[in-house]
């Protein structure tokens, strides 16, 4: 049976992943730090549900000592998890940069580095990272995420080389608006902040004329996890209706 990790699992694309690996027979690790949201997965079949807080050292040592006593080999690691602190370069606190380093980029690195113990033991072993269409190009008071999506690009394609001789292949998604609550409870936190209101209007326009669908970037994870993207690695794929153009 084939393995999967994947982070930030409670919600959003990480959840529609879980849900899409599973179907396709992967056992799932889901992580999140939120019970609640974990709970929701049930009994689903093929889905572990595991707390844990991707920023707590503790957490993360916990999880894959569980881990190593369940498995020999893991085929997927899916870092998806994330989050947005509104805000410009001055009007942002140290306090804020560290928070999105650590959430957006570290947790993926720590990951990565984590796993790669348990990756080189598959047939088929892959990387993938939920980067944003933000990553690519700075829209107003989005500049820690911009920063650090950014830089989670650039870390992509840095693992990608190095473990490419180890056969483990790494891909990074950039997703544009796509319908979750995540995007949800950013459209709200952005009425607080001045100026704001601007990256909603951009974000909830596409040339497409939609928004997109979790369950969409879920099935194009799908494929960079298979055989048939045995060729794909270092690159940055973006799912975003025509977003960034």
């Amino acid at each position: 049976m084939e393995v999967a990790i994947v982070t930030g699992a409670g919600s959003g694309i990480g959840k529609a992943t879980a849900i899409q690996l599973g179907s396709q027979g992967y056992r799932v690790y889901a992580l999140d730090k939120d019970e609640k949201l974990i709970g929701n997965f049930g009994n689903m079949n093929n889905i572990i549900p595991i707390i844990c807080d991707v920023l707590k050292e503790k957490d993360i040592s916990n999880f894959f000592s569980h881990f190593s006593s369940q498995e020999k080999h893991l085929d997927l690691l899916f870092n998806g998890v994330g989050a947005m602190k509104l805000g410009g370069v001055l009007d942002t606190s140290e306090k804020d940069w560290d928070f999105g380093f650590h959430i957006n980029l570290k947790s993926a690195l720590v990951f990565s580095k984590r796993a790669s113990n348990y990756l080189i033991e598959s047939k088929n072993p892959s990387i993938i990272n939920i980067s944003s269409a933000l990553g690519e190009t700075y829209e107003d008071k989005s500049v820690i995420y911009t920063v650090m999506k950014s830089a989670l690009i650039t870390l992509t394609k840095c693992l990608a080389k190095e473990l490419a001789p180890k056969k483990i292949r790494v891909n990074a998604i950039s997703p544009g608006p796509i319908q979750t609550s995540f995007v949800r409870s950013f459209s709200q936190e952005t009425k607080k902040i001045p100026g704001a209101s601007k990256l909603v209007m951009k974000l909830s326009h596409t040339p497409i004329g939609r928004t997109g669908k979790a369950e969409e970037v879920a099935k194009l994870v799908s494929y960079l996890a298979s055989p048939q993207a045995s060729f794909i690695t270092g690159s940055c794929i973006s799912i975003d209706g025509g977003w960034s153009l």
